[in-house]
């Protein structure tokens, strides 16, 4: 995968409904990620991560797709996992990339459905609704919910919205619980503060050594002293760009 600077184009798009900001370097596209904002489940945009999309497109040949996926309460779980693997599909088809070159990606909730798109087993995502086809292996979380129960008691402002996420969904909790899918041969890459006290240190390393002891690959990176979605910060999307970069560097060569 290419270090050049390459010039960037974006356009919003309609993937089944649903808008999406698509940001494509100039020159050849190695790899793609669709991006899946924050927001509680019942809020945000794909606006979220415009700046994160334009750094890693404009400085490589990566193509990134920013979704609007469906909200809840007046969508709730699983819709939002048909719609990451729908828009991980179409931007297959776009490029031209196969599964090993597309990533899914996504921010406390967004990296809850991304891991979730990921994590599932065939069976599970029939389930949901999930056509069968091309599927995603590979995410990168950024402070994603990956412990929902653990989130769920530790944040009792956030009970609502998990509520109108699950819709009253019989054993919901667990079933939209990443922690609940232990496969082998998946690959995520976790970037996650320290100071996080939403989605707690102690989950995502539980998270992590979970999935390895199942046999999948997982890396992390630790933002020292940041809290839950520092990412947002001025200024704080330059680095985590840089993260993303090399760990897709690196998984292409692998």
């Amino acid at each position: 995968m290419s270090r050049r600077c390459t010039a960037l184009f974006h356009e919003t798009v309609d993937i089944g409904g649903l808008a999406a900001d698509l940001y494509l370097p100039r020159g050849p596209v190695d790899a793609g990620v669709v991006f899946l904002h924050g927001g509680g489940f019942v809020g945000g945009s794909r606006g979220q991560f415009g700046p994160l999309c334009r750094r890693l497109s404009g400085g490589g040949p990566v193509a990134c797709l920013s979704l609007d996926y469906r909200l809840a309460p007046a969508h709730p779980f699983p819709a939002p996992v048909q719609d990451a693997v729908s828009a991980f599909r179409w931007l297959g088809r776009r490029t031209g990339l196969g599964p090993g070159r597309l990533f899914l990606a996504g921010g406390s909730p967004g990296g809850c459905i991304a891991a979730l798109a990921v994590l599932a087993g065939e069976a599970q995502l029939a389930r949901w609704g999930v056509p069968a086809g091309a599927r995603p292996r590979q995410a990168m979380l950024l402070n994603g919910i990956c412990d929902l129960p653990g989130f769920y008691e530790n944040n009792p402002c956030e009970r609502a919205r998990v509520d109108g996420f699950l819709a009253g969904r019989p054993g919901g909790l667990r079933e939209a619980d990443p922690s609940a899918y232990r496969p082998a041969g998946r690959r995520l890459l976790l970037l996650h503060g320290t100071a996080d006290t939403v989605v707690t240190p102690a989950q995502c390393r539980a998270f992590a050594d979970g999935l390895r002891r199942a046999g999948s690959r997982v890396d992390t990176v630790w933002f020292y002293g940041k809290p839950h979605a520092w990412f947002n910060l001025p200024g704080q999307f330059a680095p985590v760009a840089a993260e993303m970069g090399e760990y897709l560097r690196q998984a292409l060569k692998e």
